[in-house]
């Protein structure tokens, strides 16, 4: 019985610790430059442009349109929680993808966290 109940408790560690709301610490989709911003209506926040021509490894591409809603999980460089209006044209950005990013060029995703880097 005690194994079991050591066996639920590291489970139950391993999903809060994966569920965390923090920055994600899986690879970055693109980092780059936001070139435009685009409001959005609904859930959509805005649009962005992300272009960076240096990126690491793990990048989807060097070139993004991506949907910022109001799932999109936003942070200061510090890890801090970002606002929306945080986030404008020129800005610095890491972005990582949630669901299906289109294979189009540029690749068309929505955030799932977005980081702005100073």
């Amino acid at each position: 019985m005690r194994r079991i109940a050591l066996i639920m408790m590291a489970v139950l560690v391993v999903v809060i610790t994966g569920c965390s709301r923090g920055v994600p610490t899986e690879p970055v989709g693109i980092v780059g430059t936001v070139t435009d911003l685009q409001p959005g209506t609904g859930d959509v926040l805005y649009s962005i442009r992300v272009e960076g021509p240096d990126q690491i490894p793990g990048s989807v591409s060097d070139k993004a349109q991506v949907t910022v809603n109001k799932q999109t999980r936003l942070f200061a460089e510090d890890g801090t929680t970002a606002q929306p209006t945080d986030i404008t044209q020129g800005d610095t950005v890491r972005v990582w993808f949630t669901g299906a990013v289109a294979e189009s060029y540029p690749v068309q995703g929505t955030a799932m966290a977005l980081q702005l880097v100073k």
